[in-house]
């Protein structure tokens, strides 16, 4: 063997290893940051699990642009911020899942209704319910086509959008959604 294919080799073998380090090595750092913030998080260290979660956040950003850990990163990540009343920092997160979902899921999926969901309360407890209207209504318009307009986790949507009707003064058409709640109780309660 050359000298010169001889070092070839010794690159080829050392950048394969420092390839399979940096992929085993970020997992384990996601898992590790990942795991310590929901330890942080059960025991109601907040900002201790925000920090965690941010990490892991950072470390899956190395993986797919749309993969499992990502997705899960950012969704927890939110809960920690709207739990520390962060809506603002939430905000982008939530859009970031959004995107991720639509693309991967179809814009008609119960799953993108929920960020959806998600995003129109962000939006309310900021005071911001013009802003939160249109994803609201269309979290509704999606599961009301998958699950129908009678299903219990239609009707809690219905009574977001209803809420947030009321807090832009618009009661009238805040009653037609709570009576149409009304009716599904009803229903729910006849089948039991």
């Amino acid at each position: 063997m050359t000298k010169t294919k001889a070092i070839a080799l010794l690159v080829a073998v050392a950048g394969t290893a420092f390839y399979f380090y940096n992929v085993f090595s970020r997992t384990d750092n996601w898992e590790t940051r990942n795991n310590s913030g929901l330890e942080a998080y059960q025991k109601g260290l907040y900002s201790e699990a925000e920090k965690e979660f941010v990490a892991a956040l950072k470390a899956a950003e190395k993986f797919s642009a749309d993969g499992s850990r990502l997705h899960m990163s950012l969704d927890q990540l939110v809960q920690i911020y709207q739990i520390q009343s962060k809506y603002i920092e939430a905000e982008p997160l939530i859009r970031r899942v959004l995107a991720i979902d639509e693309k991967k899921l179809g814009p008609e999926h119960p799953n993108v209704a929920a960020s959806l969901n998600n995003l129109a309360g962000n939006y309310r407890l900021r005071g911001k319910y013009q802003e939160a209207e249109p994803f609201i209504k269309r979290a509704l318009a999606i599961l009301e086509k998958a699950w129908g307009p009678e299903d219990p986790d239609v009707g809690m949507v219905r009574a977001h959008y209803a809420n947030i009707l009321r807090a832009m003064g618009r009661n009238a058409e805040a009653e037609k959604l709570e009576a149409g709640l009304k009716i599904t109780a009803e229903k729910q309660t006849a089948k039991n």
